[in-house]
């Protein structure tokens, strides 16, 4: 008598401890689901930025030219009027605003690249998650 009752109880523990289980995986897999979803709203914030990236190099590269230009017209007019002294000043200012945007350029490429790099990885982050 004392065994089946010592078995029952032991039973009756096992299937508590499953149900336990069970409400574990439960919440886990509620968890999972929320994280992924919270990666995937990343993913797409970080595709949003990685394309406003393109735009602001593609705007850098545009000044870049114009500020070319602006260098090329400006020495000629000094050249023209013979004000070299103060054209030159200007010159040089208008040169290194082009170098400033050949910077920033850089800048804009470096991040584009992160960014990309940022995107490949939680798409591998996701592919994982997505396994589990």
């Amino acid at each position: 008598f004392i065994a089946s009752q010592t078995n029952l109880l032991a039973l009756n523990a096992t299937i508590k401890a499953a149900e336990g289980i069970g409400i574990q995986i439960s919440v886990i897999q509620s968890a999972t689901k929320t994280s992924t979803e919270a990666i995937n709203g990343i993913t797409s914030t970080i595709g949003n930025i990685k394309e406003i990236v393109s735009r602001i190099a593609a705007a850098v590269v545009e000044q870049g030219a114009a500020t070319q230009e602006i260098t090329g017209n400006v020495h000629q007019a000094a050249t023209a009027l013979n004000m070299n002294a103060n054209i030159t000043d200007v010159s040089k200012g208008a040169s290194e605003t082009g170098q400033a945007a050949d910077q920033m350029n850089t800048a804009v490429a470096t991040l584009s690249t992160e960014a990309d790099t940022l995107c490949t990885e939680l798409e591998s982050f996701l592919d994982g998650m997505q396994k589990v």
